[in-house]
C-alpha cells in the first residue's frame, strides 16, 4: 500500500542541481523548525518560502517592481 503524496511546495524548476547551503545558529534553526512544524512543511520548503518573502519585501522597500 502506497502513501498518498502531499502537495508540492515549490515549482518543478526549484528542484535545482545548485543547492544553497545556509549556516544557522542553534537558536535560528530552532525557530525555523518551529515555523516548519506549525505550517506542516519541510525545513527546506519553509526556508525557501521565508527567503522569497524577504527578497520580495526588500524589492518593495527599495521601490522596485515585482519580478
Amino acid at each position: 500500500m502506497k502513501t498518498a503524496k502531499g502537495p508540492r511546495r515549490s515549482p518543478r524548476f526549484a528542484l535545482s542541481s545548485k543547492p544553497l547551503y545556509v549556516h544557522l545558529s542553534e537558536l535560528e534553526r530552532g525557530e525555523l523548525e518551529r515555523a516548519a512544524q506549525a505550517q506542516n512543511r519541510s525545513l527546506s520548503s519553509t526556508a525557501r518560502s521565508l527567503l522569497i518573502g524577504a527578497m520580495r519585501a526588500a524589492r518593495l522597500a527599495a521601490g522596485k517592481p515585482e519580478g
